[in-house]
């Protein structure tokens, strides 16, 4: 009987865990999407965008990369600019 309280008690805990992650993910995805509302720099904008975008995918256990123009504006500081974001996602 004690074995199956602290297997009861672990298995609530990860629950509870779970619960918090989710939360916490969705409080992180509001958060981004609101600094890409509240920033003027469109390069700035692009890049929490393309953040919310990749953490909604990984909060779904999908794993993407930014690829294309957003990575080459972002590293050429604003020299190359783009009007999309582009993710690669796994086959």
């Amino acid at each position: 009987m004690g074995l199956y309280r602290a297997t009861e008690t672990a298995s609530s805990r990860r629950n509870q865990d779970a619960g918090e992650d989710i939360v916490n993910s969705s409080e992180r995805l509001r958060g981004l999407i609101k600094k890409a509302t509240l920033t003027q720099d469109k390069l700035e904008r692009q890049i929490y965008l393309a953040a919310a975008i990749s953490s909604a995918f990984e909060k779904k256990g999908i794993q993407s990369v930014l690829v294309g123009g957003a990575v080459v504006e972002y590293y050429t500081a604003g020299e190359y600019t783009t009007v999309d974001i582009d993710m690669v996602l796994p086959p």
